[in-house]
């Protein structure tokens, strides 16, 4: 089950990753080697975080479903969280206290992976949309301490 659960989430995880390379422009890389940077550093700094950015709703979606998939597995008899709450419901017949429990379980994880992808998400997005100066604006200090100019973290240094 296990061999089966790897497959066919490594192939949908591999076309979700493709496809978010597919979808940056050929022009990014063209302008990461126009400033300087390898191939290495085109890619790491330019095109993979925005690659990443467009395949991260996919991979969450297939991660979600894999969690909740594996319910599957105990069909053949290998025991996961329902499988753990139905053997804990029968020995002492609380059905319904078992699968609420086990439901929570499910729900929280799935919280917790969605709240994780949000912050990644947050993370990654920072510098796209211009936040950076739109925080310099917001917050003065920022301003000052960038010495009375949004400066963007990759411009060079001045001198």
């Amino acid at each position: 089950m296990l061999i089966a659960f790897s497959l066919n989430s490594g192939a949908y995880m591999s076309e979700a990753i493709r496809s978010g390379i597919l979808s940056v422009s050929s022009g990014q890389m063209e302008a990461a080697y126009s400033v300087g940077m390898t191939t290495a550093q085109g890619l790491r700094r330019v095109l993979i975080p925005q690659a990443l950015m467009a395949s991260l709703p996919n991979l969450l979606h297939k991660f979600i479903g894999l969690l909740h998939g594996s319910s599957l597995a105990f069909t053949i008899s290998l025991v996961e969280l329902n499988g753990k709450a139905n053997i804990v419901a029968t020995s002492n017949l609380k059905f319904l206290e078992a699968f609420i429990a086990a439901a929570l379980i499910y729900w929280g994880l799935t919280f917790l992976a969605e709240k994780l992808t949000a912050l990644l998400e947050k993370r990654l997005n920072l510098y796209n949309k211009g936040e950076w100066h739109d925080s310099a604006h917001k917050h003065p200090e920022v301003l000052r301490q960038a010495g009375g100019a949004a400066r963007h973290p990759f411009d060079r240094e001045q001198g």
